[in-house]
């Protein structure tokens, strides 16, 4: 659940005194790991790499306690920090930017505009290379910061979505040789170095999440944001992506401040992690029950899909939702411990046009658990289904779906079988 606290126009969504209020969204919508995003005096997406907590939101004290309640009361904490680019208005850019960031071919920077609001001036940033000395040394100091924070989790953004053949790094006076190095090499160098000095601070504080997915990223990063098979891609293939790495855990990147019921069973089916943002005050606004318009969002540059948040059953989606999230934390076992076989030694007979059949395999007793997905607008059977060698031995599904019939799914709704070997 990701929380910008201070926006980049410098707007205050949530001090660090209402924690109270974000661990209450938390727990009616089923999310429990809070992330605390725009925590530094710049808000976010400004003044990096500057993120000591801002004193209008509490300062470094109140965020520590934030953390720490948070923490007591069995959620977990993400800080933020971007992993890619500074701010040029920054002392850090004055002083060692030269050290820190990327050159062309000329000499000259790579540059990044950022603006969220309307009304503000583009923030101007530079982007950094991870073959840098000083920019590994200040990546480490971050860590550092975020553990003396008590976060449990460390956001890097960005570092994984760059490729090397475009973005290539020709400072001579960097670790790496040949450009291109600097995003293959020396990306590795940076996500294995920040990797094992995070866990020479505490075993427990080595959880890092960053955004996009690249193989090399593997071995060092234990979930990925924004991956490309996720529901909001138009081009998506989880079966293909499933199979292939099948250990990664991937977090669908979603703007808006609520999932609907489509959206939830999509990702329980393809095995994906979940997100929510709150981003703006008309988010905080419609999290806390109230009504949005477009007025709630005017000077917005990427608003979220405000037509959604006037139309959906929030109390009602959220409700499912949460359910979903216990449903597959229940089933554990197959859809996040298991092995996904996508429809491997599943026959089906006469499936309806909108049913979706996905398998997982239990990795110890080698049971087998097929979702049945109903993603259409209609009632319909659930078709015969069997696994060559299996017998079937139990069916479940999330709290509040209204079947009250075995054999029937009910529109958007999910039922999951368990199959024994004999």
């Amino acid at each position: 659940m990701l929380n910008i606290l201070k926006q980049q126009n410098g707007e205050v969504i949530y001090p660090f005194s209402e924690i109270d209020t974000i661990m209450h969204i938390g727990e009616k919508a089923g999310f429990d790991l809070i992330g605390l995003w725009g925590r530094g005096v710049g808000g976010h997406d400004r003044f990096y790499p500057n993120y000591m907590p801002d004193p209008l939101l509490g300062g470094a004290g109140m965020a520590g306690k934030a953390v720490k309640r948070a923490k007591e009361n069995n959620f977990k904490v993400v800080t933020y920090i971007n992993g890619k680019i500074i701010d040029v208005s920054t002392d850090y850019y004055s002083y060692s930017g030269m050290d820190a960031i990327m050159l062309d071919q000329r000499g000259k920077p790579y540059i990044e505009v950022w603006k969220k609001y309307e009304n503000i001036s583009p923030v101007v940033f530079a982007a950094c290379c991870p073959g840098s000395a000083e920019w590994q040394r200040k990546i480490f100091e971050l860590a550092k910061d975020s553990y003396m924070l008590g976060a449990d989790v460390f956001y890097v953004d960005q570092v994984s979505q760059v490729d090397p053949n475009i973005v290539q790094c020709y400072a001579k006076h960097h670790r790496h040789s040949h450009p291109a190095e600097a995003y293959s090499k020396g990306r590795i160098e940076l996500m294995r170095n920040l990797r094992n000095y995070m866990t020479g601070l505490d075993e427990k504080f080595q959880v890092i999440i960053t955004e996009g997915i690249n193989d090399t990223m593997l071995p060092y990063v234990n979930m990925f944001q924004g991956v490309l098979y996720s529901i909001h891609e138009p081009s998506a293939f989880p079966e293909l992506f499933k199979f292939t790495f099948p250990e990664v855990l991937g977090i669908v990147s979603n703007s808006n401040p609520i999932l609907d019921r489509y959206e939830a069973n999509y990702n329980v089916v393809y095995g994906l992690k979940n997100e929510i943002m709150t981003r703006y005050s008309g988010d905080r606004k419609f999290l806390l029950g109230g009504a949005v318009t477009e007025h709630d969002y005017e000077n917005v540059t990427g608003p979220p899909d405000i037509n959604k948040l006037k139309q959906i059953d929030r109390d009602q989606t959220q409700k499912y939702v949460k359910e979903a999230f216990e449903f597959v934390k229940t089933h554990k076992q197959y859809l996040n411990h298991g092995r996904f076989i996508d429809d491997e030694g599943i026959q089906v007979k006469q499936p309806a046009k909108d049913i979706v059949i996905k398998g997982y395999k239990h990795n110890m007793d080698n049971s087998v658990a097929v979702i049945v997905w109903n993603k259409g607008d209609e009632k319909v059977a659930i078709p015969e289904i069997t696994v060559r060698g299996y017998r079937i031995k139990a069916s479940f599904k999330p709290g509040d779906i209204p079947d009250t019939e075995n054999d029937y799914l009910s529109p958007n709704a999910i039922r999951m079988l368990v199959f024994d070997p004999y």
